[in-house]
């Protein structure tokens, strides 16, 4: 009896956390007299969901928390360890703690989340997984492009939608060719989010169109998603989101040469390719040279916050100043003669992890990646390190890979993908 109704759970609740896992659907649980919004701790809809999976799954397998000591123990003991780590910190030297406590409690549920996409690997396997979360999707690309068309939100507050017009304050807008144009935000809190999720897909589903013509079964499905998920990043005129899927489609070029060996692309196919190179290409050279031209603030705001992290290194070498505490000492370290204060978290994820974790805490989550990713590699599918290669990529220039809910699960979705690959446990099913 438990266990039927742990099992009715998760079959119901899975589905609908991959069809809603980017929604940005919430509600604020206090502190929202904080001084930035990045300090409200909100209960997201996608945690809400991963609870109740986690509390299923209970039902089902009591003996879940020494199963996962199977899939690395050094890596699940450096992880417990960073959250000891961090929350002592914050009881230390913490200055907003109700914005510490929250982020490190949302962590490790979706911590715990990877967790389970290993333990449920063979129950549902990778592919049925990314088709449902791509399918989830669809309708964010659709809201996003409307968003550029209307040059406005269209009012979907329940699946996360911002209230919006490119004319309210602080909304990011791009200047192409001369006209101002509202850039998406569909569901997510950035068009760079939104940019990054769409490159990161639309790698899984490149390599997938690719497997699939070599084998010379039926693109539709694949071919649809890489137009959609490409016509994504390129929409979000996000340079990062660019750059990481170029860069990412490195991996890939095995792939294209065997396939031109075997004559196994069309002219659609490589007009196709040749398209996605120029318009690639010429926006990243485009962008680049709006950036010298007329929009360096933004490269030098991001440098002096990589500045502030350093800083702030210097003064908290080993354990940091707390998990979401860095955005504080903003104005503290900020040179305001050089530079009018830009104040958001540090926008290089690697300084800002040290910033706010320490020597210590770095090094306990470097551990724990590594076990969990690099003594893994070598059977990692490519399009999972295609994937990796653009998340580090992204995690250079932009900080919401860990301050903000879409790139955390984007960078969890990731690693629990990544879990399932050794000599041990995944099927070779999912190597497609």
């Amino acid at each position: 009896m438990v266990r039927t109704f742990g099992n009715t759970i998760i079959k119901t609740i899975f589905p609908i956390l991959l069809v809603v896992f980017f929604w940005q659907t919430r509600i604020s649980l206090g502190n929202g007299d904080a001084l930035y919004d990045y300090l409200i701790p909100f209960a997201y809809l996608s945690s809400i969901l991963m609870v109740v999976l986690f509390i299923g799954h209970t039902f089902i397998d009591h003996s879940w928390i020494q199963k996962s000591w199977k899939i690395s123990p050094y890596m699940v003991a450096a992880a417990v360890g960073y959250f000891v780590v961090v929350g002592w910190v914050i009881l230390d030297r913490g200055i907003d703690t109700i914005a510490g406590w929250y982020w490190l409690i949302n962590f490790i549920i979706i911590c715990r989340f990877s967790l389970w996409m290993w333990h449920v690997r063979e129950k549902y396997p990778t592919p049925y997984i990314m088709s449902v979360l791509s399918a989830g999707l669809i309708p964010l690309v659709g809201i996003g492009l409307l968003e550029i068309i209307l040059g406005k939100s269209i009012g979907l507050q329940f699946m996360g939608e911002w209230q919006f017009s490119m004319h309210s304050l602080g909304v990011s807008t791009a200047h192409i060719f001369g006209m101002d144009f509202l850039r998406p935000y569909a569901t997510f809190p950035h068009p760079n989010v939104f940019g990054g999720v769409m490159a990161v897909f639309s790698l899984y589903w490149i390599y997938q169109w690719l497997q699939k013509r070599l084998r010379d079964e039926s693109i539709n499905t694949a071919l649809f998603f890489v137009a959609l998920f490409i016509g994504g990043t390129i929409i979000s005129w996000s340079l990062t989101a660019i750059l990481a899927l170029m860069i990412g489609l490195i991996y890939y070029i095995p792939l294209l040469k065997k396939l031109g060996t075997q004559n196994k692309l069309t002219k659609t196919e490589y007009a196709l390719g040749t398209l996605v190179i120029l318009v690639g290409g010429s926006l990243i050279a485009y962008y680049v040279m709006q950036l010298f031209i007329s929009d360096s603030i933004s490269f030098l705001r991001r440098w002096y916050l990589n500045d502030v992290g350093i800083s702030i290194i210097r003064k908290y070498p080993f354990l940091g100043v707390g998990v979401s505490q860095s955005i504080l000492y903003v104005s503290e370290y900020w040179n305001n003669a050089e530079l009018p204060q830009f104040t958001q978290p540090i926008h290089n994820v690697w300084i800002l992890l040290c910033a706010e974790s320490g020597i210590v805490g770095m090094g306990l989550l470097l551990i724990s990646g590594y076990f969990a990713i690099l003594r893994r590699w070598k059977y990692l599918p490519l399009y999972i390190k295609a994937m990796w290669l653009a998340l580090v990529v992204i995690s250079l220039s932009d900080h919401y890979l860990i301050t903000l809910q879409s790139g955390l699960l984007l960078l969890f979705l990731t690693v629990g993908l990544s879990l399932r690959y050794d000599e041990h446990s995944e099927t070779t099913s999912d190597h497609f």
